[in-house]
């Protein structure tokens, strides 16, 4: 149970980096440079919200506490995430594809918010739930090695 949970919060961060806030157009490696940049930075912090509810709730089966917690610790990370790499400015070439991929991850972390709020069990038990794994794919093919590195 513990590793379920600690595999769902860490597929939670795995989207994360630093971003130049600069309003030039990045060129495609560019960007997976500031891209991975923030998903390193939030997968860090995430690791770390993620490794104290892992020990609060170590011993533990009450998934509907955890679920709130991971609400309150883990998603303000996620939306944070995504917030700062949508400040980043893709090439025109790119835009396409990074918005997609961009969009994907929102879908998919409104999924996991429903999912806590609603079935927290089922959010870390299942191993069918993992509504991240469209985008982790997109964003590997994409070139990123940082963000989209959570199913794997």
């Amino acid at each position: 149970m513990r590793k379920a949970a600690a595999m769902l919060v860490l597929t939670v961060l795995g989207l994360s980096a630093c971003s130049s806030g600069s309003s030039k157009t990045l060129s495609k490696q560019e960007f997976i440079t500031q891209a991975d940049a923030i998903c390193k930075k939030y997968t860090d912090q995430g690791d770390t919200a993620s490794k104290q509810l892992e020990d609060k709730y170590k011993d533990s089966k009450d998934f509907a506490a955890l679920g709130k917690d991971a609400l309150t610790q883990l998603m303000p990370i996620e939306r944070a995430e995504i917030a700062d790499l949508k400040t980043l400015k893709p090439s025109s070439a790119d835009k396409a594809q990074v918005q997609k991929l961009l969009d994907e991850v929102t879908t998919a972390t409104d999924q996991l918010e429903q999912k806590l709020k609603t079935d927290p069990a089922g959010a870390f038990t299942s191993s069918d739930f993992n509504p991240y794994a469209q985008a982790d794919t997109d964003a590997k093919a994409f070139g990123l090695t940082e963000c989209g590195s959570t199913s794997s």
